[in-house]
């Protein structure tokens, strides 16, 4: 994955899951310049950004996104002790354009920012 064409590292692999590439979520909030928040007691992540805020609960296909439900393609879900999230909803949630490179098969995202 490049964001800004900055290559992101991650600590667990990313995974394909239905179809969609998810990946370690504290690593695409930050990268996109969002705080993360995690509530263990309700398994729910927040990521803020701005005015921007996406609450996702694991193993839920919706998010809330500024306060309106977006059902997601695949839900949130942990994998080896991380929160992994769908990159593409994500990233435009917070408002970046995210495109597909199959012959590095590289997720590519772009901000305004």
């Amino acid at each position: 994955m490049k964001v800004n064409d900055r290559p992101i590292v991650f600590d667990v692999a990313p995974i394909i899951g239905e179809g969609r590439t998810l990946v370690p979520l504290r690593h695409i909030f930050e990268a996109l310049g969002a705080e993360v928040k995690w509530d263990a007691s309700t398994r729910t992540v927040t990521g803020i950004k701005g005015s921007d805020k996406i609450i996702l609960k694991i193993d839920s296909k919706e998010a809330l996104v500024n306060g309106e439900t977006k059902e997601l393609d695949v839900p949130a879900t942990i994998v080896n002790g991380r929160t992994l999230v769908p990159v593409r909803s994500i990233s435009e949630s917070l408002g970046a354009e995210v495109s597909w490179d199959d012959n590095s098969k590289t997720v590519i995202i772009k901000t305004n920012f």
